[in-house]
C-alpha cells in the first residue's frame, strides 16, 4: 500500500514512515497514516508471501515428480508403459494444483521426456 501526498502527488511506501505514521514530503506536506492502514499493508504483505511459498511448495511438488520420471526413463528395466504411467499422473497433478498452467506440461515436460526416451532408449545409449 502506497500513500499519494495530497499537495504533489508523489508517492510513499509505508516503509519510509516513521513509527508513528508520520512522513514530510520533500514539497514539505505533511503525511500520517493511521495504524488500521499500516496493519491493513502488513496483512497483505503476509498473505502474498504466504501465496509465494504455496507456489513455491507446488513447483517442488512438480519438479521432483518430473526428476521421478526423468530417473524412470534412465533406468532401463522401467518399461514404456511404467513411464506413461507416470507422465499421465504428473500431468494429472499439473491439473490438479496449477489448473492455469497445465499447458505448460505440454510445452516444458512433454518434449523433455521424449527426447530423453529417444536419446537413451531408442538409439542404445547406455
Amino acid at each position: 500500500m502506497a500513500i499519494k501526498c495530497p499537495k504533489c502527488e508523489r508517492i510513499y511506501e509505508l516503509l519510509v514512515f516513521d513509527a508513528k505514521g508520520r512522513v514530510c514530503c520533500v514539497c514539505g506536506e505533511n503525511l500520517v497514516i493511521e495504524q488500521e492502514d499500516v496493519f491493513e499493508r502488513l496483512q497483505e504483505i503476509c498473505k502474498q508471501y504466504e501465496l509465494k511459498l504455496e507456489e513455491e511448495e507446488k513447483t517442488a511438488q512438480i519438479r521432483k515428480m518430473a526428476d521421478s520420471i526423468v530417473a524412470m526413463i534412465l533406468n532401463t528395466e522401467c518399461g514404456f508403459d511404467e513411464v506413461e504411467l507416470e507422465k499421465n499422473k504428473l500431468k494429472l497433478m499439473i491439473l490438479e494444483i496449477t489448473p492455469d498452467k497445465v499447458h505448460l506440461y505440454e510445452l516444458i515436460y512433454e518434449p523433455r521426456f521424449r527426447r530423453l526416451w529417444k536419446k537413451i532408449r531408442e538409439s542404445g545409449f547406455k
